[in-house]
Formats: structure tokens, sequence, C-alpha cells
């Protein structure tokens, strides 16, 4: 869910069954001229300054500019149970998996 002058950030990489939001984010920016919110994809493959990125994302993240979005969390033991739910596309947001 974004707000009306959100951006979505799609994460690309190769499509399968662990990867598959590759898909839906090329899917995405096909829908991106029809929608008001900015969407725009980040190639985390060819990459060469994922150390900077990472640490101005974390600045955002402790500034309280980016909020995540978590759905569910659950313990360790669970983790089949966490990926059955997001394979079967009820995740709003975020799975996290606390050890």
């Amino acid at each position: 869910m974004l707000t009306r002058n959100g951006t979505y950030v799609a994460i690309g990489g190769p499509a399968g069954k662990w990867l598959q939001p590759a898909g839906q984010a090329i899917a995405a920016l096909a829908m991106s001229p029809f929608v008001p919110q900015r969407i725009t994809m980040a190639d985390v493959v060819r990459c060469t300054t994922n150390k900077q990125n990472l640490m101005t994302l974390t600045e955002l993240i402790e500034d309280g500019k980016v909020t995540p979005v978590i759905d569910r969390v659950l313990p360790f033991n669970d983790i089949p149970a966490a990926i059955a739910y997001q394979e079967q596309g009820h995740a709003a947001g975020k799975v996290v998996v606390t050890l």
C-alpha cells in the first residue's frame, strides 16, 4: 500500500521459486505509466556501491524516514509456516523470523 506520492522500489533478480518477486517487480514497472506513484527498480546484481547503499538505508530507517511493513513475526521453529504463508500470497508486508 502506497500513499498517493509514495515510491515503490522493486529489488530485481532472476525469477524462480525463491525469487518470484522479480516477475512481480517487472509487472509493476510495466504499470508505472498508469499509476500516480513512482515505481523504480534497484539493480542489486551489478551494483558496486552496496555498502554505501546499506549505510544510507540504515540512516533513513534510524531517522524514521523509512518504515518497514511487517505482516507477521514468527519464531525460528515456525519457518515452514512462514514460507507457506508467503507462498499463499497472504503477506501484506514482510514476514520476519526471529532467532
